[in-house]
């Protein structure tokens, strides 16, 4: 079987049919006579004409590619064989990869700016200390500086990423919540949840572990852990000073 754009005669694979040599098939294309370049006839007559052949043009939906002319039809014959794939095809997906990739940073780093624009985590203020309380020793209050006064005071060291949006609203929105539940800087209001403080170190949920790892000098070892949790419970419970009241 012949045709322009087929030729069959070995095994042919194309999409998911697999065809052997001398199988019948059936074609969905557009078939039309042509008659054949350099052909003379070789009758005469009022109806003859020169030779034709097939023309196996393909369909609208199924298209045959464009051909290349087979080495083993000469003298101007036509049939062909489906050409392979060629490289250009994996340049124009490559380049439509590299068209969506551009474009997907390109609205990150959009968002990015805009988010800087906020003005939330800004602001970067440290209000005046007003009053701390008694600790039972400088040693409590050395551990306390490192692992709990950025957050719990108004001392606070504002790290450099805290001028970086996202971070920035992370940062500010932590320190707001830190003070609001115990604030060492402001002592002259009731903390309920102040005697709670050495469990918490004891527990480790403080200091927080992305602190600690933003902050390595406030993650004490379990000497110091113990030895903090112990100043904090002798400080707010020593003898003479009143314990934070259970009610704000």
């Amino acid at each position: 079987m012949q045709g322009r754009g087929w030729i069959f005669k070995k095994t042919l694979r194309y999409r998911e049919g697999v065809f052997e040599v001398g199988e019948s098939i059936a074609v969905i294309c557009q078939p039309v006579r042509e008659p054949v370049r350099d052909a003379v006839s070789t009758t005469a007559g009022y109806r003859d004409g020169p030779p034709t052949r097939l023309h196996v043009s393909g369909s609208v939906a199924h298209p045959i590619p464009a051909q290349r002319r087979s080495r083993h039809h000469p003298a101007g014959d036509v049939a062909t064989r489906p050409q392979p794939s060629r490289p250009g095809g994996m340049v124009a997906l490559m380049r439509r990869l590299l068209k969506a990739l551009l474009m997907t940073l390109a609205c990150i780093v959009g968002l990015f700016a805009l988010m800087q624009v906020v003005p939330y985590g800004r602001t970067h203020s440290n209000p005046p200390v007003v009053k701390e309380p008694s600790w039972n020793s400088p040693r409590t209050r050395e551990l306390a500086v490192r692992a709990c006064f950025d957050c719990h005071s108004n001392e606070t060291r504002w790290p450099w990423y805290a001028n970086v949006a996202p971070f920035s609203w992370v940062v500010q929105y932590d320190i707001e919540n830190a003070r609001d539940v115990i604030n060492f800087s402001e002592w002259n209001h009731p903390f309920p949840l102040a005697i709670y403080s050495s469990q918490s170190i004891i527990a480790g949920g403080m200091p927080t572990l992305k602190y600690r790892l933003a902050h390595p000098d406030a993650d004490l070892n379990k000497e110091e852990t113990h030895e903090l949790a112990r100043g904090l419970d002798a400080t707010l419970t020593a003898p003479g000073v009143p314990a934070p009241p259970q009610g704000r």
